[in-house]
């Protein structure tokens, strides 16, 4: 049967009814007198076959069998020569069979041409430009074809493109989110809903690498026939390459020689999505966060209250807090800050530890401001028990006179004693609550310890003071809007507030109250501490200089050493700024504390605060998320390169996907059929030494008749193939053939 007669057979329907009516008897009567011929050149019988009958697949690898000596047919041999794609004779069937009725048809002629066959030769190695590259045909017909891969169309790799982007923004909100809020949600919701938010993005970007995984396979698989269809290439990137049963990696390296782009880009996002993937395991982690309300709700427990003037601290509790804080027994209340009062407050719902609750309430500021006055001695009295000076101090518009009494004020010869004494008085002599001033006094003192008295008894002796500096200071204390944070143990900051920034007095406390609150819980020193405070002793921070001082002075020097650790050298505190400094933080911190124990009175104000928790939550990992963008982004890139380089029509005619419509599209490509005929258990090897060296390409060949319905044929196009890659009728076996991962090795 003749090409165009086995084309017109294939038309069928309209074209076959157009017939004449012996056509058909015409052509077998044709076949019957070739079948005849064929049995008469080969009636030696059946036992010369190359090959005897067997229920084994006609695709298995069978020996030949040629005789050594044989008798030469008169028949003429079988050319070899190459069938172009349009040839129209033919009498070879694309397909061997064991069917006992064919027996016959296999003449000398056939056995001749078996024997005559070499063996085929290795391919060689191609040199550049050995082989020219063989143009497309002027006679294939342009028509637009109807397939090409689904997921390599422009507008699903757009979907994607825009589903990369809107992964990246989306993962930078929810970062920006985190880093606000703080945190996307507390850490100890239930166990399913943590894992919910941790796991949510792996499971996005896992849908989302699956999706692509489509776009990946069709790139891969289609990339021979998008070359074709472009033109002539070579059997190595054609029908030779095979892109799915690489390992990725592999698979770009070779994408990337080939200079088959969108299968680089396609495997590479393939790659991207997966490292993405892994790292996005750790985009929402447990992370300890500070956590801020701005609208808190707080109680206010303490206020304070005026009064017809400060009851005198008659217990001494305000001094034995000063002493416990001094002897680091205890720590500050709540409700006392080094230098000021405050009103207590407290948040019902924060029970965590490290929680910081703020608040803006009241608060009680003593001050004391001091000037430099003068000293002048009027005479010294002692006894081997006492020792008492009186001294007039006096300052621009002030004058008192008090006396400066003590124990330890004598000392042994050619040795300097240092003093610091604190009293009251009134200027003048007046006795006027805003008359009253606090002196102080720091020097040294001589006295002829010879003339002093005996016992108990006080005696005019000869004294000096050499040295001193003093002070007068007037007393005072404001309330004010405070802004605070504090703990569950402490203060932790203060702020002036800005809502009422005037300050105020409590009606009926007058400042001198609080002075005379101080001076009183001293009268108490003996029965809280088992014994009177003595000045006879010297500081032992001071040590090996002899320093003395009155009760309330040893409290003075005892809240800088706490303070700061070290007291210096008593040469200090002959500076005024340095002594007054020393005053009035002590008179501070005691009247603080006073003015809790004394003014403090328990309230039940609500109001609203901030708190401030540290907690575990979940929280956006920022190097994670930055990573997964920079990696979306790069996805974003080869997105575009493959919408700007993926064909834009068709170019199959149906899609290869299956066996049948595999070989409906190869049905036509006939020389190529040939070159492969009985190579279907034969191994790589034996492919590449029948089309290596060759180059092809797909086109769209018109039918023989011009009346003829349809478009064309398809084909695959190319050459030059061997002529001895025409005609083997069978290939030797490669074995266990099948791509690497279905070896039994690997399984």
């Amino acid at each position: 049967m003749s090409y165009q007669e086995y084309a017109h057979l294939r038309n069928g329907g309209r074209n076959s009814r157009n017939r004449a009516p012996g056509a058909d008897v015409t052509w077998q009567q044709k076949r019957a007198q070739r079948m005849a011929q064929a049995t008469n050149a080969g009636s030696s019988g059946s036992d010369e076959r190359p090959y005897v009958g067997s229920h084994i697949s006609f695709s298995a690898p069978r020996p030949v069998h040629i005789p050594p000596q044989r008798t030469v047919s008169h028949d003429p041999p079988v050319s070899h020569k190459y069938h172009s794609p349009s040839s129209s004779l033919s009498t070879t069937s694309l397909s061997p069979s064991n069917s006992a009725s064919q027996k016959g048809l296999y003449n000398l002629k056939r056995r001749t041409a078996a024997a005559a066959q070499e063996p085929l030769p290795p391919s060689l190695p191609k040199e550049k430009g050995s082989d020219p590259v063989p143009e497309r045909r002027p006679d294939l017909v342009d028509v637009p074809l109807p397939w090409r891969p689904t997921y390599l169309q422009r507008r699903v790799l757009f979907a994607f493109l825009t589903l990369f982007i809107t992964l990246g923004v989306a993962l930078q909100a929810v970062l920006v989110h985190s880093n606000r809020t703080p945190g996307l949600g507390p850490a100890d919701r239930p166990t399913a809903l943590r894992y919910a938010f941790q796991m949510l993005p792996v499971a996005i970007l896992l849908l989302v690498a699956g999706a692509w995984h489509r776009v990946d396979y069709q790139a891969r698989s289609s990339a021979p026939w998008m070359r074709m269809a472009r033109g002539a290439s070579d059997a190595e990137r054609t029908l030779l390459l095979d892109y799915v049963s690489m390992l990725r990696p592999v698979a770009v390296a070779k994408a990337v020689r080939n200079q088959d782009v969108i299968v680089a880009c396609a495997i590479t996002v393939s790659l991207l999505l997966h490292c993405a993937v892994v790292v996005s395991t750790a985009l929402v982690a447990p992370k300890l966060l500070t956590v801020t309300d701005q609208a808190a709700q707080i109680k206010v427990t303490s206020q304070f209250r005026p009064g017809p003037g400060l009851p005198l601290d008659g217990t001494g509790l305000s001094l034995a807090y000063v002493a416990g804080l001094q002897e680091g027994n205890m720590s500050l209340p709540d409700g006392v800050a080094s230098r000021f009062a405050y009103q207590r407050f407290r948040s019902g719902t924060l029970k965590d530890v490290g929680a910081q609750i703020g608040a803006t309430v009241e608060t009680f500021n003593p001050n004391l401001s001091c000037e430099s006055a003068t000293l002048s001695v009027g005479g010294i009295r002692a006894s081997q028990q006492a020792q008492q000076l009186d001294v007039t101090f006096a300052a621009p518009g002030c004058s008192i006179a008090t006396t400066v009494s003590g124990n330890g004020l004598l000392s042994a010869a050619n040795e300097a004693t240092y003093f610091l004494s604190i009293g009251r008085g009134g200027c003048g002599g007046s006795t006027a609550l805003e008359n009253q001033r606090i002196v102080v006094v720091f020097g040294t003192i001589n006295i002829d310890m010879g003339s002093s008295g005996a016992g108990n008894t006080s005696v005019a002796v000869n004294g000096s003071v050499p040295q001193s500096t003093q002070l007068i200071c007037i007393p005072d204390y404001t309330i004010k809007d405070m802004d605070l944070v504090k703990d569950d143990v402490s203060l932790v900051a203060n702020k002036l507030g800005s809502s009422r920034p005037q300050s105020r007095r409590l009606d009926g406390v007058r400042p001198w109250d609080v002075v005379e609150g101080i001076f009183g819980s001293y009268a108490q020193a003996g029965r809280l501490f088992h014994h009177e405070l003595s000045t006879n002793d010297s500081l032992p921070g001071f040590l090996p200089a002899r320093v003395v001082a009155d009760p309330l002075g040893r409290f003075v020097f005892g809240l800088r050493r706490l303070e700061r650790g070290t007291l210096g050298t008593p040469n200090d505190y002959f500076n005024t700024a340095t002594l007054a400094s020393l005053v009035s933080g002590y008179f501070q911190h005691h009247a603080s504390i006073l003015a809790l124990a004394s003014l403090s009175s328990p309230a039940d104000i609500p109001a609203k605060g901030t708190s401030t928790v540290t907690e575990d939550c979940l929280a956006a990992v920022p190097a994670a998320v930055h990573s997964v963008t920079v990696l979306l982004g790069v996805c974003v890139l080869l997105s575009i390169t493959m919408i700007a380089l993926v064909p834009a029509k068709g170019f199959l005619p149906r899609n290869p996907g299956t066996l049948m419509d595999t070989a409906a599209l190869l049905g036509h490509s006939r020389p190529l059929l040939q070159a492969l005929r009985g190579t279907g258990a034969a191994d790589t090897a034996t492919l590449w030494k029948r089309l290596g060296g060759a180059y092809f390409y797909t086109g769209v060949e018109s039918y023989e008749q011009p009346n003829a319905s349809g478009n064309g044929y398809f084909k695959i196009f190319g050459g030059p193939l061997r002529p001895n890659a025409m005609s083997p009728e069978y290939a030797e076996s490669g074995g266990g053939g099948g791509p690497w991962p279905q070896q039994p090795w690997m399984q």
